[in-house]
Parts: C-alpha cells; sequence; structure tokens
C-alpha cells in the first residue's frame, strides 16, 4: 500500500522474512513492538518505508498474523495511522514514534480501516466498528453472518455518508454514519411465526 502527503510518502508492505530477535533479518531504523511480542509468538511484520524531501527511513511494525497491508493504513500530515487486525497504531512518522496503540476488539480477522466522519471505520469479518481520532469505539455493528461474500458482491463499501455491506448468505445491510441501519434484506424477509390453532 503507498499513501502519499505533500511531505510525504509512505509504502506499508508485508516482511515475510522478518522473525523477531533474528540475526538475519532485513537493517531496519526502527523496530516497533507495541505489545512486546516474543519469537514465542505467531506474529506478522509490516514493513514501512517513509520518504520525504530530506530523507528516507525504515521501520518494522510487529503486530499480529491475522492482518493484510492492502488497506491498513491511513495518512493524515504527519501521522501514519496502521491496522494490524484488532490493533490500531499511530506513528509520528516526521519524528519517528509512536504517539498512540490501542487494541479495540478481540473478535475475529479485521481487514481494513478507513477515514470515515472525523473518525476511522474498520472493516471486520464479524463486525464494522467505528473508531474517534483517539482511538475510542464510538460503535459496532454485526450482521446475521460474516462479512465476506460468495458471490460477486462486494462485501464492504463506503458510499458517501453511509456504509454498504453483504454477509456471506447475501443478505445486504446499509448502514447510516452512526452506525444506524437505513436497509436490511435479512430482517425484511424474516417469516414471522404463525400463531396455530390446536
Amino acid at each position: 500500500m503507498i499513501l502519499r502527503s505533500e511531505k510525504f510518502q509512505v509504502e506499508v508492505t508485508e516482511d515475510k522474512t522478518f522473525t523477531i530477535q533474528s540475526t538475519d533479518n532485513k537493517p531496519y531504523d526502527i523496530l516497533f513492538n507495541p505489545e512486546n511480542l516474543s519469537w514465542r509468538d505467531i506474529t506478522k511484520a509490516f514493513r514501512i518505508k517513509i520518504k520525504s524531501n530530506d530523507r528516507e527511513r525504515d521501520i518494522i511494525l510487529i503486530g499480529s498474523l491475522y492482518c493484510y497491508d492492502a488497506d491498513c493504513g491511513i495518512l493524515e500530515e504527519n501521522k501514519l495511522i496502521v491496522l494490524m487486525n484488532c490493533a490500531v497504531t499511530i506513528i509520528n512518522i516526521e519524528e519517528c514514534k509512536i504517539l498512540r496503540y490501542k487494541k479495540f476488539s478481540d473478535s475475529g480477522c479485521y481487514f481494513g480501516i478507513y477515514e470515515f466522519q472525523n473518525g476511522y471505520i474498520v472493516y471486520g469479518e464479524l463486525e464494522i466498528v467505528k473508531l474517534d481520532k483517539s482511538l475510542n469505539k464510538e460503535w459496532d455493528f454485526s450482521g446475521a453472518d460474516i462479512f465476506v461474500t460468495q458471490d460477486k458482491n462486494v462485501p464492504f463499501q463506503i458510499s458517501g455518508d453511509k456504509i454498504k455491506l453483504y454477509d456471506w448468505n447475501g443478505v445486504y445491510y446499509e448502514l447510516d454514519m452512526n452506525g444506524k441501519v437505513i436497509y436490511d434484506t435479512f430482517k425484511i424477509n424474516e417469516v414471522s411465526p404463525q400463531i396455530l390453532d390446536i
């Protein structure tokens, strides 16, 4: 993933060769391990390459094995917001230091983080989570099944101030900016129980 601002270009990729405490690792300027994970833990490492007019820095960020580098970051001026599964790290890329680290959940896998309504939306397998700029959870939403599809429907999409979702069974949901359901085909198609006379 490549992110650009006026001052910086940031590239986030997985370093598949990195092992904690190995002498065979590529050289990095800075290593961030906010959870203090060890070589015994199952981890993944993101290489964060920062380019500016006057220098280049290489950072390694250690986190959960269950994270993906495709939609993992947001660049806001001199801050890089990085999602690694259920944890978010905010890095000051000018000073190369962690400003904030927070775990927001303990369940499921999380695939991407996006700017949304003065905060962030995190797209997860089991839930959609809205975080504020301080990484506090404002709301979450879960459907009848996981937000992964087995057909051509796009499982997660932000459209203006709405979030559009499809789950595994093809159920469509639409949320407003406050996480309230606008449309839910599961509830529309639900059959109300019949009262049987005996």
